[in-house]
């Protein structure tokens, strides 16, 4: 029950900033702040806390962005539904992994399309995919695993590098001729294969076989990608 209404509350305040549109900071600030204090303390766990709290901040921009009356409700409903999922007492590890994804995706498309549209420089830009990359690995990462203190502090420092790593991939898939959610696909499965790969190594189960095939799998997807672009500016 406590899901359901917390949901509410945070569709309507999704709602209310769809019908005042143009009072940008006046609504998303009441809703961070709502779905910060309100996970913090129902939840209580600093890895789905962050997750939470990304859902007003990927939300608005996206709202902003689309246009539509419809396409916006439907954005809402859904950042409500994600809402209601990570409220439930015993959220399924697999409903905390799916609305990372999402996040992920939707979130480096947007920062593509702020930097296409509005010419946001790069050293805004590249911060906050390092920022966006390290906190989702870590904190999605630290949801579903079961770690001791050493092996959490091990995974912190995979987290960093992780952001590095997407940081100059965002930077080299941002020269290429892609669409926003094209490009933002692209960077999310070099995060994919990473985030895969380390949730195998920490829990156990990695194997060179496995590894192997995650890695083929990935350059025979990235090459095609390229190869296709190349034949597109020929």
């Amino acid at each position: 029950m406590r899901n359901i209404v917390l949901a509410l509350i945070f569709f309507i305040l999704s709602e209310i900033f769809i019908l005042k549109d143009g009072y940008f900071l006046w609504f998303f600030a009441p809703t961070f702040l709502f779905a910060l204090i309100v996970s913090w303390y129902f939840i209580k766990k600093a890895s789905i806390v962050t997750i939470v709290s990304l859902i007003p901040i990927i939300q608005f921009p996206l709202i902003y962005l689309v246009g539509g009356e419809q396409a916006e409700h439907f954005i809402a409903l859904i950042s409500s539904l994600a809402f209601y999922l990570l409220f439930n007492p015993k959220v399924k590890k697999s409903h905390l992994i799916i609305i990372s994804f999402a996040q992920f995706i939707l979130a480096v498309s947007i920062l593509f399309t702020f930097h296409a549209l509005y010419g946001i420089p790069y050293w805004l830009i590249l911060p906050l995919v390092f920022l966006l990359s390290f906190s989702l690995f870590f904190s999605s990462s630290s949801a579903v695993l079961k770690l001791t203190f050493s092996l959490k502090l091990r995974l912190f420092y995979f987290s960093i590098i992780l952001g590095i790593v997407m940081l100059e991939f965002y930077w080299l898939v941002s020269k290429l001729p892609f669409n926003f959610i094209t490009a933002g696909f692209i960077v999310f499965l070099v995060y994919y294969t990473i985030w895969d790969i380390t949730i195998r190594y920490f829990s156990g189960s990695l194997t060179k076989k496995s590894m192997y095939f995650v890695l083929s799998f990935l350059l025979l997807i990235l090459t095609a990608i390229f190869i296709t672009v190349k034949l597109l500016l020929m």
